[in-house]
């Protein structure tokens, strides 16, 4: 509210009183200043003439002046208060309302100031987009440009969801959508709303290769809404359904091994497969801390029957992690690694060689 109101009475104070003091100009003075190039008081006076006097000639040379004060804008390296002003009063004039040049000309002097404002500090940047975005007409992209601006430093998914849907509508969302950060931004609304309807099936057919990059790289706790999504939108396959499918297998939410049987069958395929699940953050093994021992040791040997390059990858993972050979960042990706070698003494589905390392790496526990 402090900007708003500083805005409403900067602007009285510099134009009111500037109509009031001066004397009123004719066309013959507005002339004078377009062909001097000398905007600010071009605009000041521009209104001089009575409404039935604002001919052809005045229509014409007052457009030419707004995109020609817009683009000597953007070439100045300093902003100047005086000159926002003017700005922000003459967008709202019928003349430039709808003018598609001005808007981008103005668009892009809005996003400098938003920039300056960034540069010289944070307060008031939000509110000041925010004012910009809602009281003036847009092109499309300057929503987009906003979020590039801000987000994910100033503001988060939501507000910035705020600058994107009128554009995720729209027919040209297809220029903007398959983007980063428009995809991020776009999928976790539709994971909140599940409402399909908000955007344009464009700028959905553009999501669809970040939606299952997405899916095979989040952390497997995300994936069920990814896959859900997904399947709303007719965008999974054999492999992404096998993938789910195992993925929980592992988590032991469902125990059916009709999808492993059929990976037995194709090691190109489980290859694939467990390349992918090596892109997540840390590997399913939630059937490996299941309470009951006998439990745990069905689920590792069907493990190592159908899918035994899942036993590897994990095992590898576990041994680079206890060795420090590489760094994760959430931390250890093999939560139940422990519990597997424990029971391997009885299972004897790792070699002895990894037994050994993993011995060696955990020496200090025990």
């Amino acid at each position: 509210m402090h900007y708003l109101r500083t805005i409403f009475l900067t602007t009285l104070c510099t134009f009111g009183t500037s109509f009031a003091a001066k004397t009123a100009y004719n066309m013959q003075d507005l002339r004078v200043l377009s062909s001097q190039q000398n905007y600010q008081e071009y605009f000041i006076h521009a209104k001089d003439l009575k409404p039935s006097l604002r001919n052809e000639e005045w229509s014409k040379m007052t457009e030419q002046m707004g995109i020609g004060y817009l683009e000597f804008l953007n070439t100045r390296p300093k902003l100047i208060e005086k000159d926002y002003q003017l700005v922000l009063s003459i967008s709202q004039w019928p003349i430039f309302k709808n003018d598609e040049f001005f808007r981008e000309k103005r668009d892009q002097y809005f996003l400098k100031e938003i920039s300056n404002c960034l540069g010289s500090g944070e307060n008031d940047c939000i509110e000041q987009a925010e004012h910009m975005f809602n009281s003036y007409i847009h092109n499309h992209k300057f929503g987009v440009k906003l979020v590039e601006l801000l987000y994910p430093r100033l503001i988060g998914p939501q507000k910035a969801w705020s600058f994107l849907v009128k554009m995720t509508e729209s027919e040209f969302s297809e220029f903007f959508c398959g983007k980063s950060p428009v995809d991020e931004i776009v999928t976790s609304q539709l994971l909140i709303t599940q409402d399909l309807q908000a955007v344009h099936p464009d700028c959905l057919k553009k999501l669809k290769p970040y939606l299952i990059q997405s899916y095979f790289e989040v952390a497997p706790k995300y994936s069920e809404d990814l896959y859900s999504l997904l399947k709303k939108l007719s965008f999974t396959n054999e492999k992404i359904d096998l993938h789910f499918k195992t993925q929980q297998f592992l988590k032991g939410k469902n125990l059916e091994i009709t999808p492993l049987k059929k990976l037995s069958q194709d090691y190109k395929l489980r290859e694939e497969l467990v390349d992918l699940f090596s892109k997540a953050p840390h590997l399913v093994d939630d059937v490996l801390g299941d309470k009951v021992k006998s439990k745990k040791l069905s689920y590792i040997r069907i493990i190592d029957r159908y899918m035994p390059e899942y036993l590897n990858l994990y095992t590898n993972t576990c041994l680079d992690y206890l060795s420090g050979k590489r760094s994760f960042a959430l931390g250890n990706p093999t939560p139940n690694c422990h519990e597997l070698f424990s029971l391997n003494q009885e299972l004897k589905v790792i070699s002895s060689e990894k037994q050994r390392r993993y011995y060696k790496f955990t020496e200090i526990m025990r």
